[in-house]
């Protein structure tokens, strides 16, 4: 974990808070940290199976045909029994106009704006730490999933949140495709292999491009990944990236997955 940030020269340090208080500053900072995305709190019940579940939260773009379904949790559940089945309840969930007229109770939402299919939302995971157990869990269930890192300064009563990981785009249709790609040392050279144990898809060029630079790949002879003539900590320099990445495929660019979006500061 961090030990620290700075955020206009005031010192904040991390803070574990009740998964109903990180609700209620996403709430807040919700419009600076998914700009162009109007945040609402969502919980009906959600037929699936025998039973029902209740999300977090929805995140809606005016003028788009794609929403999110948003489940908030914290590290201190347990990963397999209760995020993993809560998330694939959801995912498999019964919802349509009954469930997402829930949003009605909200002054002066106007679902004429969203013109989307109530039956089939998106999925979006937010925990405030996004432990390996959890990342895994994402992956099998080929779920979104961002980490919210919540800092404070007690002397101000202010709090701040860093997002990472996957967030989607309020216009475009999510993030831009790419593999997500795990960093190890490969006899000092920086070897990138898909976090879901399968082999490296068939590529379209064998550069990749990392910050300014293009840099020429090589398959590994198992077909697991790829090695790159740079070290680990090279790589990891060049795009303030640390173990998770992403290579778009359609422009062959490497990004990080672990690097954190700009600090925003909620009053407490």
């Amino acid at each position: 974990m961090t030990e620290a940030i700075v955020v206009d020269k005031r010192l904040f340090t991390p803070v574990r808070v009740l998964e109903e208080h990180l609700e209620d500053l996403l709430t807040t900072a919700a419009p600076t940290v998914f700009p162009g995305f109007d945040f609402f709190e969502f919980k009906p019940a959600i037929r699936c199976g025998e039973g029902t579940r209740h999300p977090d939260a929805v995140l809606l773009a005016p003028g788009s045909d794609r929403w999110w379904v948003v489940e908030v949790e914290t590290h201190r559940h347990e990963a397999i029994d209760h995020i993993e089945a809560q998330m694939r309840d959801l995912m498999g969930g019964f919802y349509g106009p009954d469930a997402f007229s829930y949003l009605d109770r909200h002054d002066g939402f106007d679902a004429a704006r969203y013109p989307v299919d109530t039956y089939e939302p998106s999925f979006l995971l937010i925990i405030d730490s996004l432990t390996p157990e959890v990342h895994n869990v994402a992956v099998k269930l080929g779920l979104q999933a961002a980490e919210c890192s919540v800092f404070i300064a007690p002397d101000a009563n202010q709090y701040a949140l860093a997002l990472s990981g996957s967030r989607p785009q309020a216009h475009g249709g999510g993030p831009a495709p790419g593999i997500s790609l795990e960093l190890e040392d490969n006899d000092g050279m920086a070897c990138l292999r898909p976090v879901d144990g399968h082999k490296m898809p068939r590529l379209k060029a064998h550069h990749v491009l990392i910050g300014d630079s293009a840099y020429q790949s090589a398959r590994l002879t198992d077909g697991a990944g790829i090695v790159l003539p740079r070290s680990v900590d090279e790589v990891r320099a060049a795009t303030s990236g640390d173990t998770r990445f992403k290579l778009i495929t359609a422009t062959m660019r490497l990004i990080s997955e672990d690097t954190q979006s700009t600090p925003v500061i909620v009053n407490g």
